[in-house]
């Protein structure tokens, strides 16, 4: 069958990305190969939270990973690219209340489990679905789950070997709490917000003084104020130092005591200490041994010791204790704080403003090691390297050791158990996991009554730090030797301060090694009309304000329904359009381009290819025409910066380079100089001609192929492949670096005087209006020497293209009113006959 017969006119997406991905994923074509000699290459991949759909910014994160997948495992490499699911901990269980409009705590705790377990693997199946769509070159056979049994083993197993090692311990201190989700969370997931607010200016009375006049936001706390505190250089307030104040309407004594940390220029210089309102109180509290006054409860009502204000919730208690105050004449003024000057910290779960509690925590030590991990950090290779800095500003920053205990019912129970009196714990063994200490018993007699299993679970994190291990089957029958550290960690920049962070502590405390040797950072897509984050020192709290979210932003994103508009391999070569580590606007536009391109491609494929009725590729074929000889040495160009940008990670350079080449060198230009070949030229020319070409649009299937997998795969299926005897185009290894001949270096020179001698042709009938297709009576070149010697071996290409009748190749001299070209020794001028300038083309 022709080629013209056997390949479609139209490029059909939606019919062969359907036909490919099927049979991709029937064949098991991307299943990683244990017994393989190839060496590995192995992907950390996100397992994304089971919090809700995912959206078109985690398809163009994913992406990047994808697309680096499939180049190297066309460079050779065995690629174990897995896919898994963060479905434990808090998010899920989130989600699962929402679903089912419920409170874990109102429901029986085995119930919601497993009402968890469902969520999970619902979600679970949507995103693969959703990458299947999408082409993605997983193993999903090595599919792994965070809160299956392998996966607990691995998250225990860390504990215990964690406490075995005394980076981990059991304290009972303040801990960030969010009132919503009633649970304490770790420093890393605060967000923070733009809130309005008010100071309320509130006396305390001193006996023989004035008052001390306290400006406070947290006017529900008066009840938890345990001192007052004053700066020691402040004149006002000298002479209080040390006597007593009395808390406004709750009338109970606190001491007045001086401090550095309590600053002259703000507010009225008088500040109460609360148990607790903020991180100072808490050092305050540490550092003169005050007393413990919990306003607060875990719930977020307010407790007994708020009299009047018992059982409301925050935001009621706060203005209920105005109010109350008001009526004894307390407050003497108040001021509004505007939102862009006074930012609150929030759970970045829920957006529940953080509170301060005291609850017995698991904590992983962090903040005594915080040199020894930016030198951890340092020896793993970042991608950019400004995103170093990030990971090592949070790390130097760092003030709260990492709280790992929830206090949640769906997660990796904690493998420890208490004594009655809280004076023993005890911690499983490696050999006992996995284990739910709620339904089994340590083999170890209770030293004082009865072993009390702890009830919390894990924060997720703690399992999701891990993925490292969990891909290697750590401690499994079936573990992977030598699998660490794995060769790369591709995520966005958002999550440095979490998953990157607290997987290099995880790695560090447990093998003292990194846990991959390269980590791709990058960035977020921002909703349309927000800014986007143009350089390397834009700042994370911006990007959080305008960046797409699966909870806020319902199916105004959603992959499945852009793909309605949109083939796979056009959402792809967007998502490729971005630097590393950058955030990028949605724009739809980026897709719409990426879809001419693909049919751009199909119809040069095809054009090409139809010329080659009777040609046999794989006979050695002599490269005797210099536009050939051109087009390759420009291939090997942009093949060696292809190589070196995807080496780097930078698969946005890669493919603009690579676009490049295909639009201009190989479309605009060598096509068309080849066409009269086609026709006209000795068979030693077509031959050069179809060979080159072969070549070429071969080579260009699979640099594309990362990026465009379907339509690359079909045009490889229609003719390639009766060649080139593979079952995909994706088992075939990437075109090689090679230095160019020097009869290609050569071609590069004198090509350069043909395609500026082009362009003035183009331009020139562009610019007089002139149809490209109109006859030209006479095509005049003027050049130097170099170029004339050039551009008298293309003779028959300037004369096909231009449609002239007499070419004339001259000194540029001679030639006065010349049209300008490309490069300035080039000249050229086109003679019209008068009839034919009829045919000029409309203004």
């Amino acid at each position: 069958m022709s080629i013209e017969n056997s390949f479609p006119k139209r490029y059909e997406p939606a019919e062969v990305e359907k036909k490919w991905q099927k049979v991709w994923y029937e064949s098991g074509l991307y299943r990683f190969d244990e017994k393989s000699s190839k060496p590995t290459y192995s992907i950390d991949t996100p397992p994304p939270t089971v919090s809700g759909r995912l959206h078109i910014g985690h398809v163009f994160s994913y992406t990047h990973t994808e697309i680096i997948s499939r180049y190297k495992r066309m460079q050779g490499f065995n690629v174990y690219y897995p896919f898994g699911y963060d479905d434990n901990g808090l998010p899920t269980e989130l989600l699962t209340e929402k679903e089912h409009g419920i409170r874990s705590h109102q429901v029986d705790r085995k119930k919601f489990r497993e009402l968890c377990l469902e969520t999970g693997k619902k979600y679970s199946v949507l995103f693969s679905d959703l990458w299947k769509r999408l082409g993605f070159s997983c193993d999903f056979e090595s599919a792994y789950s965070t809160i299956s049994p392998s996966s607990q083993k691995i998250s225990q197993w860390s504990f215990v070997d964690l406490h075995k090692k005394g980076f981990l311990e059991r304290r009972k201190e303040p801990a960030l709490w969010c009132t919503k989700c009633a649970t304490s969370f770790a420093q890393a997931e605060i967000e923070d917000v733009n809130k309005a607010g008010m100071y309320v200016h509130i006396p305390f009375t001193v006996d023989g003084l004035a008052p001390l006049v306290v400006a406070t936001t947290r006017p529900e706390l008066l009840s938890a104020c345990v001192s007052v505190f004053v700066h020691p250089d402040d004149d006002r307030f000298k002479s209080y130092i040390g006597k007593k104040a009395k808390v406004p309407f709750y009338e109970h004594l606190v001491p007045v005591i001086a401090d550095d940390k309590a600053q002259i220029d703000k507010g009225t210089g008088v500040v109460m200490c609360c148990t607790f309102g903020d991180s100072t109180d808490i050092l305050w509290w540490r550092k003169y041994q005050l007393p413990l006054r919990e306003a607060i409860s875990k719930f977020g009502k307010m407790t007994d010791i708020t009299g009047p204000l018992k059982d409301l919730k925050i935001e009621d208690a706060r203005k209920k204790m105005i109010e109350l105050l008001k009526e004894k004449n307390l407050v003497l003024k108040t001021i509004d704080i505007p939102a862009e000057t006074r930012v609150v910290n929030t759970h970045e779960r829920c957006g529940t403003p953080v509170e301060f509690l005291v609850q017995p925590q698991w904590f992983i030590k962090v903040c005594e090691n915080k040199e020894k991990l930016i030198e951890v950090g340092r020896k793993i290779k970042w991608n950019p390297d400004f995103m170093r800095h990030r990971f090592e500003n949070w790390v130097e920053n760092l003030s709260w050791d990492w709280a790992i205990s929830r206090q949640r019912s769906f997660g990796v129970p904690i493998p420890a158990w208490y004594s009655e009196d809280g004076k023993h714990i005890h911690v499983a063994s490696a050999d006992e996991l996995p284990l739910d200490p709620t339904e089994t018993k340590p083999k170890v007699k209770c030293p004082s009554g009865e072993w009390i299993a702890d009830n919390d679970v894990l924060d997720t994190w703690a399992t999701s730090s891990v993925t490292p291990l969990i891909n290697a089957r750590f401690t499994l029958p079936n573990e992977r030797k030598n699998f660490l550290p794995m060769s790369m960690r591709p995520q966005a920049h958002d999550i440095i301060r979490t998953w990157a962070f607290y997987s290099i502590v995880k790695s560090f405390y447990h093998f003292k090694n990194i846990p991959w040797n390269d980590i791709v950072i990058s960035g977020h897509v921002k909703k349309p009309g927000a800014q986007v984050q143009g350089s390397q020192m834009a700042g994370q709290d911006f990007a959080k304000k305008t960046k797409i979210s699966k909870s806020k932003d319902g199916d105004t994103f959603a992959p499945e329904k852009i793909m309605e508009r949109h083939s796979s391999d056009a959402i792809r070569l967007w998502s490729a359009g971005a630097s590393l580590g950058i955030d990028v606007m949605f724009d739809e536009n980026g897709m719409a381009e990426a879809e001419k391109f693909l049919n751009k491609l199909w119809n040069a494929s095809r054009f090409a290819l139809m010329q080659f009725e009777g040609f046999e590729p794989k006979v050695k074929t002599p490269i005797v025409n210099s536009e050939d000889l051109w087009i390759r040495a420009r291939l090997k160009q942009v093949i060696s910066h292809y190589q070196t940008s995807f080496n780097a990670y930078e698969i946005h350079l890669a493919k603009v380079e690579l676009d490049k080449f295909f639009w201009m060198n190989f479309c605009d230009n060598y096509i068309e100089f080849v066409k009269c070949r086609f026709q006209t030229g000795s068979d030693a020319e077509k031959k050069s001609a179809y060979q080159t070409i072969y070549d070429v649009l071969f080579s260009l299937l699979k640099l594309y192929a990362p990026y465009a997998p379907h339509i690359t795969e079909e045009i490889y299926q229609l003719y390639f492949a009766q060649f080139e005897k593979s079952e995909s185009l994706h088992l075939i290894e990437q075109p090689k670096t090679s230095d160019l001949t020097k009869e290609e270096e050569k071609a590069l020179i004198d090509t350069e005087f043909l395609i500026a001698a082009i362009s003035g042709v183009r331009i020139g009938k562009s610019k007089n209006q002139i149809g490209f297709k109109v006859p030209a009576e006479e095509l005049i070149i003027g050049s130097s020497e170099e170029g004339i010697k050039s551009l008298n071996l293309f003779k028959p290409v300037l004369q096909n293209f231009s449609s002239a009748t007499l070419l004339v190749i001259g000194n540029i001299s001679s030639l006065k009113d010349g049209w300008e070209t490309s490069r300035e020794d080039v000249k050229v001028f086109l003679k019209i006959n008068p009839e034919h300038l009829k045919k000029r083309d409309p203004a």
